[in-house]
């Protein structure tokens, strides 16, 4: 199966996020390492790759899955790096999975989800408090 083309609106996506990565590297901060520390989580996890990604990254999903405890893996066959702008119904069943294994979610809760086209730049920036060239932009409620 050969890669698909990417929309349009999957470019700006990418596009958005190399200028929030740019844009907000004075914000970063070295973190620890983590990926020992997996085993420590204790609430419901999962973790969802395509088998058509970038190869380490799927290895990294599967290993950081082995460690997590009670992660549930999901693999989806010819999925890129982008199940949330491919098959954004199948990332909610995953979130709607791990809620009701925690307990979190009602049987009969509603879920309203409203895909925005946003450029995840501007949400990054209004999430970090960052406003970039005196730009704002509120998250949605």
């Amino acid at each position: 199966m050969g890669r698909r083309r990417p929309a349009p609106a999957v470019r700006e996506q990418f596009r958005s996020a190399a200028r929030a990565e740019i844009s907000s590297r004075d914000l970063q901060q070295q973190d620890p390492p983590v990926f020992g520390r997996l085993g420590e989580i204790s609430a419901p996890a999962s973790l969802l790759v395509g088998d058509a990604d970038y190869p380490p990254l799927i290895e990294a999903g599967r290993q950081a899955a082995a460690r997590i405890p009670g992660c549930e893996l999901t693999v989806v066959p010819g999925m890129d790096h982008l199940p949330p702008l491919r098959e954004p119904d199948l990332v909610l069943r995953v979130i709607k999975s791990t809620l009701s294994r925690a307990g979190w979610l009602k049987a009969d809760h509603v879920f309203h989800v409203h895909v925005s086209h946003r450029p995840c730049a501007a949400l990054s920036a209004a999430r970090s408090g960052y406003s970039p060239r005196g730009r704002s932009c509120r998250l949605p409620s």
